[in-house]
């Protein structure tokens, strides 16, 4: 009777696991869907960028980053509940830098607040329960995730860094 216990108990939390950021998928305007496991053992950076950043052409940077650290994998997800001043329209200009550097999500929703509409790679980035590392809130109109080969998110940065911590963080 206690082995059949024991064996239940160790049964049901063997299957209590956290997602790991290799179980997800995206769909991706510029190269259809991919599965971030094919990207396993690689350094990733996980941009939420709203549509108003777009007009500013502010994501060469992206495009930059890119082409500086070949070995890192870029995916930009366009937060369409940020700016509301803003419009999705403007994607169409995105793919003008997006010349298979990095890739690019349509717009999802990004902010923890949306509840269960948020995105499910955003619930993973910005939830301690999830990523096991950070709780957070999308609260700028570009905020960079890094994670790392292992595939923990090691860095949550707002706003534009300084180049020499993206040297730092990819270092």
């Amino acid at each position: 009777m206690r082995i059949l216990i024991f064996a239940l108990l160790f049964i049901s939390f063997k299957g209590i696991t956290q997602p790991s950021i290799y179980s997800y998928t995206v769909n991706t305007q510029n190269a259809g869907n991919i599965s971030l496991a094919s990207h396993k053992g690689k350094k990733l950076i996980i941009v939420s960028v709203t549509p108003g950043e777009l007009v500013t052409g502010k994501l060469q940077i992206l495009d930059t980053l890119a082409v500086s650290y070949p070995g890192v994998v870029i995916i930009a997800l366009i937060a369409e509940d940020i700016d509301a001043s803003a419009t999705t329209k403007n994607l169409d200009q995105v793919k003008l830098y997006a010349t298979n550097n990095f890739f690019i999500v349509p717009p999802v929703q990004v902010k923890k607040d949306k509840g269960i509409s948020q995105y499910s790679l955003m619930k993973w980035l910005t939830s301690s329960n999830e990523n096991m590392h950070f709780d957070n809130e999308v609260q700028k109109n570009i905020q960079f995730y890094f994670i790392n080969e292992k595939g923990d998110l090691y860095a949550v940065v707002e706003d534009y860094p300084d180049p020499t911590l993206f040297k730092d963080l990819l270092k």
